[in-house]
């Protein structure tokens, strides 16, 4: 998104889906109305050359347009990167706007490549344009600050926010929930209800299960996007977040949607998602753990009333602090205080 005081225009750059209503939410946080909208996403996996054009071709769009413009948000964090790289070849010395990339992650890569995007990643965030890169978590903002110390001032924490407002308690069609692409480990979960005769839902990419045998009990969705994603969580009786590094940030927005829906949370335990747990609505497992995550499950199932108390709890929580509405008024508190 780019803020302009003088025209009062934002112009958003994201791989999210912004509908009119996350878009006021934006204008009534930052007290600007929208102007233009860049939005590149296609509901359908893209590869990684697909994901790298689309970003450079939108930056490409934005650095044309930002001689004028104040302030940039950048929601897509490749965007960013590649609007910082070209800054840096045609404008190295006269920094025309303030700029923060929204949701940065960074998982260091082996080999060549890995080696030629760290260059990458120090090139574009020592652009005097960008001004903030935003994670959410605490400890990643902490290692992002040793991994590229000439611009550690540039990091900082915000929690994240999804959703413009929360749901409804939905219908429990008696399954659990598991889902999302990045950094999951779906083998635990698959393992532990392979032996318990509940139902497991998961919404993932074919290569996330590729190799593992999959029990009658457990259902894969390789095309579940946008709503459908979301009334999978909705009729769940809990969701179930497991991650492969428990160090780098990811589940957050699966976390949020599901305590959206007023749901129970079973989680690996580590730095990625501890800011946005808490043991009133989320029991938390040890990395790999098929018994440990066994034995979650079989405590909500025998516990109707503290399956019902933590849905309570996890709905209230999710209003409290991870509607879309805290998150724009966050990262509106982080520009002014620029």
């Amino acid at each position: 998104m780019v803020v302009n005081k003088k025209k009062k225009g934002i112009i958003a750059a994201s791989v999210a889906q912004l509908d009119n209503e996350v878009i006021k939410v934006w204008e009534s946080s930052l007290k600007t109305t929208v102007e233009e909208v860049f939005l590149y996403y296609e509901p359908k996996q893209l590869s990684s050359l697909e994901l790298h054009k689309k970003s450079f071709l939108t930056a490409w769009k934005i650095f044309k347009k930002a001689e004028k413009e104040d302030t940039i948000i950048f929601w897509q964090q490749l965007i960013g990167l590649y609007y910082g790289a070209l800054t840096k070849i045609f404008h190295p010395f006269r920094p025309k706007s303030q700029s923060l990339i929204l949701t940065f992650i960074h998982k260091e890569k082996k080999g060549l490549i890995g080696s030629f995007f760290k260059l990458f990643l120090k090139f574009s965030l020592s652009s005097k344009e960008i001004t903030k890169v935003i994670s959410h978590s605490t400890s990643e903002v902490d290692l992002y600050k040793k991994t590229f110390p000439l611009v550690s001032e540039k990091f900082t924490f915000c929690l994240l926010g999804e959703g413009t407002k929360s749901r409804a308690y939905t219908k429990k069609k008696g399954y659990y929930f598991s889902g999302g692409a990045s950094n999951r480990d779906y083998q635990t979960p698959i393992k532990a209800f392979g032996t318990n005769g509940k139902c497991l839902v998961i919404a993932c990419r074919p290569e996330s299960i590729e190799g593992l045998e999959i029990p009658k009990n457990v259902k894969a969705y390789h095309n579940a996007y946008g709503e459908k994603f979301l009334s999978l969580i909705s009729n769940s009786k809990a969701a179930i977040i497991a991650v492969e590094n428990n160090k780098i940030s990811s589940g957050q927005l699966v976390l949020l949607n599901a305590m959206r829906f007023g749901k129970p949370i079973i989680a690996t335990k580590g730095d990625c998602m501890s800011d946005y747990l808490d043991p009133s609505y989320a029991v938390l497992v040890k990395p790999n753990s098929v018994k440990d995550l066994k034995n979650a499950i079989t405590k909500l199932e025998h516990d109707p009333e503290l399956l019902k108390k933590m849905s309570k709890c996890a709905y209230l929580f999710y209003n409290r602090n991870f509607t879309i509405e805290k998150y724009a008024k966050r990262i509106s508190n982080i520009i002014l205080n620029l």
